[in-house]
């Protein structure tokens, strides 16, 4: 597996994990810029999990730029619908 401290997307190829403090882990695609939830084994599931969400693009807030994923930043993904 891959680690990095940052993850540009539009540099970026293939499947990554994401992975943000206590809550479960996304795992995005960035050849199609999708982004699905993994099922939360330990705990309560959501709506979303296992389902692939398109994305529009990815922003942290107070910061210029955007889909950019960096380690320790909260990030906003916005979604596209069909």
């Amino acid at each position: 597996m891959r680690v990095v401290e940052e993850l540009v997307l539009a540099e970026a190829s293939g499947s990554w994990l994401v992975r943000s403090g206590l809550q479960p882990p996304f795992v995005m695609d960035a050849d199609v810029m999708a982004v699905s939830r993994v099922p939360y084994v330990a705990g309560p599931t959501a709506v979303i999990d296992g389902v692939w969400l398109r994305i529009g693009c990815v922003l942290i807030p107070g910061r210029d730029g955007w889909n950019d994923i960096r380690v320790g930043a909260r990030h906003l993904y916005h979604l596209r619908s069909g």
